[in-house]
C-alpha cells in the first residue's frame, strides 16, 4: 500500500521480524551472460567483460626473492642497523611485495576477494623445489614470478603441467614463451618495435634525411634486415633546393675554410652525398637541384663515421636510427653525432633495448632529442600516479620505485581479469587492455599451440628540454585498436 507523509511506519525487529532468505543466483563459472546493450560486432563470446560471480577467492601466488635467511643472520642485521645496507639482498625486492599488497588492499575495498600468498624464491633451486611441494600452490589462479631465470623455468614447467598462468614481470627472453605453455610475458617483444618506428618516422620525420647506423653486418643480421626493409617502405617525399639557397650555403662552407680568401674560387662542397660546384650554382641561380631521398644504411665497422658526414644534410633535419646492443658502440656514435649538433640538425632514434643501458650521457640524449622505445614509463604529472605515491609513502614510509609501480600494475590488472572472466581469463586478455601506472597491458598470443601471451605495448619516450616525455602516435594507436577489434 501507499505510504503517506507523516504516517508512522513500524518495522518488526528481533524475534518479531520475518526474514525471507533469497539465494543469490551464481552462474556457472564457464558461463558469462552477454549484456543486452552489447553489439554483435563487439561480441567476444566468453570474453564479454562483466563481473564473474564466484564464491571462491582469487588466489595469487607471488614468488619474490626475499633472502629471508639473511634476515636471521645477526651479523648482517647488525650491519644494517649501523647504517650499512650494502649487499643486504632482502631489501632488493621489498617494494614489489609492497606494491602487490597495495593492489590487493585496493581490490578488497572494491569487494574483490583476493588471497595473496608470498613465497621466498631466490636463486636456490633447492628452495624452489620445496616451494613447489606446497599443495596449496596447485589451487592458484595465477603465479607471479620467480625473478631469476633458472627458478622461473622450474616453476613455469610446474605451472604448465597444472594449467596455471604464470607471469614473468622482468625477462626480455623470448624463449620462455616458446618453451612453456602458460607463460605471460610483461616485457614486449623487440619485433613489435619495427612498425612502431615506421609510424614514428612517417608521422614526425618524413621530411628528414634518414640514416640507419649499425655496429657491423653480422650481429642481429636478420632483425636489422627486417628493420631496414620496413624503413625503406616509408614513402619519402622528393627533395629539392633552389640553387640560390645552395649557393648561399656554399659561401658559408667557404668562410669556414681557414685557407680560403675572399675573392678566390670557392671550393666544391658535399651535401646529401652530392658534390656541388658553387660556380655552376651561381650560373644557374634560378634553377632547382634535386636530390635522391632514400634511407642511408651505414655499417659503422666498415664505413666509419665519414659516410654520415658525406651524406648528411645541412638544409634539413637528419634522423639517425642507431641499432646497437653494445653500450660502447652506442656511446661512440652518440659522441660523434653530438660534435656536429651545432652545424647539423640531428635527432636520434635508439634501438632496440636502450632502457637496459646504465649511465648514458643524459646531456647528449637531450642535445640529440633522442627517442627510444621503453617497456615502462612513469608520468609523474598524472594525478593517478601522484595519488599512488602519496598512499605508498603513508603506508610504507618510502617511495615505491619501479618495482612498486610494476607490482601494483601487474597484481591489479590480472586480479581484475580473473574477477571479470573467471578461470578462462587468459583466453580473454587480448580484449582486456589497460593503462597502468608504469606499464600498459595489450596482450597477444605468442605461439600457436600453447597458451603463452606477450605484451605488445612500447612507450616512445623522447629526451628533450632535460625531460622525458611520451610521444603519442595517432595512426599507431588506431592500428592497435583495429587489431584488437
Amino acid at each position: 500500500k501507499r505510504i503517506y507523509r507523516g504516517q508512522a511506519v513500524k518495522i518488526p525487529v528481533g524475534k518479531y521480524a520475518i526474514v525471507k532468505e533469497e539465494k543469490e543466483y551464481l552462474p556457472p563459472k564457464e558461463e558469462i551472460k552477454k549484456p543486452e546493450e552489447e553489439l554483435v560486432d563487439n561480441d567476444f563470446g566468453i570474453c564479454n567483460k562483466q563481473y564473474f560471480r564466484s564464491a571462491e577467492p582469487i588466489r595469487i601466488a607471488l614468488m619474490v626473492p626475499l633472502f629471508l635467511e639473511e634476515v636471521s643472520d645477526s651479523t648482517q642485521v647488525e650491519k644494517v642497523l649501523r647504517g650499512d645496507a650494502t649487499g643486504f639482498q632482502p631489501f632488493s625486492f621489498v617494494n614489489f611485495v609492497e606494491g602487490a599488497q597495495m593492489a590487493v588492499d585496493s581490490l578488497k575495498k572494491m569487494g574483490v576477494n583476493v588471497e595473496l600468498k608470498i613465497y621466498d624464491v631466490d636463486k636456490s633451486l633447492k628452495k624452489t623445489t620445496k616451494v613447489l611441494q606446497d599443495p596449496e600452490l596447485k589451487k592458484a589462479d595465477l603465479i607471479i614470478g620467480p625473478f631469476y631465470s633458472q627458478n622461473f623455468n622450474q616453476v613455469a614447467l610446474f605451472a604448465g603441467n597444472f594449467g596455471i598462468p604464470i607471469v614473468n614481470p622482468l625477462t626480455y627472453r623470448q624463449s620462455v614463451l616458446r618453451d612453456y605453455k602458460t607463460v605471460i610475458k610483461i616485457k614486449p617483444e623487440e619485433t613489435t618495435q619495427i612498425d612502431l618506428i615506421k609510424n614514428l618516422i612517417s608521422q614526425k620525420f618524413v621530411n628528414s634525411k634518414l640514416f640507419l647506423i649499425t655496429q657491423n653486418s653480422y650481429r642481429d643480421a636478420d632483425k636489422v634486415l627486417e628493420l631496414e626493409n620496413t624503413l625503406r617502405q616509408i614513402e619519402l617525399p622528393s627533395i629539392s633546393y633552389s640553387n640560390f639557397e645552395l649557393y648561399n650555403y656554399s659561401v658559408l662552407v667557404a668562410m669556414r675554410d681557414e685557407e680560403w680568401v675572399e675573392g678566390d674560387w670557392m671550393p666544391n662542397f658535399n651535401i646529401e652525398g652530392k658534390l656541388l660546384n658553387p660556380s655552376t650554382l651561381n650560373e644557374t641561380i634560378d634553377d632547382t637541384t634535386y636530390f635522391e631521398n632514400s634511407l642511408q644504411r651505414i655499417n659503422y665497422m666498415t664505413d666509419g663515421f665519414e659516410k654520415f658526414i658525406n651524406n648528411a644534410s645541412a638544409l634539413r633535419p637528419n634522423t639517425v636510427v642507431i641499432y646497437g646492443r653494445d653500450k660502447a658502440f652506442v656511446m661512440d656514435v652518440m659522441n660523434r653525432l653530438n660534435e656536429f649538433r651545432d652545424s647539423l640538425n640531428i635527432n636520434v632514434v635508439g634501438l632496440p633495448l636502450w632502457e637496459k643501458f646504465d649511465n648514458l650521457d643524459m646531456v647528449q640524449m637531450n642535445n640529440l632529442e633522442t627517442i627510444t622505445p621503453m617497456s615502462d614509463y612513469i608520468d609523474y604529472d598524472r594525478e593517478y600516479v601522484q595519488d599512488f605515491i602519496y598512499k605508498f609513502r603513508n603506508e610504507f614510509y618510502t617511495d615505491p620505485g619501479e618495482y612498486g609501480f610494476e607490482a601494483f600494475d601487474i597484481t591489479w590488472y590480472f586480479a581484475n581479469a580473473i574477477h571479470y572472466y573467471g578461470k578462462s581469463f587468459d583466453k580473454c586478455l587480448r580484449y582486456f587492455n589497460h593503462t597502468g601506472l608504469i606499464s600498459n597491458m595489450n596482450f597477444e598470443i605468442a605461439y600457436i599451440g600453447n597458451k603463452s601471451l606477450v605484451n605488445t605495448n612500447w612507450n616512445l619516450i623522447q629526451y628533450r628540454y632535460l625531460q622525458m616525455r611520451k610521444i603519442h602516435l595517432e595512426k599507431y594507436k588506431k592500428a592497435v585498436e583495429n587489431e584488437s577489434n
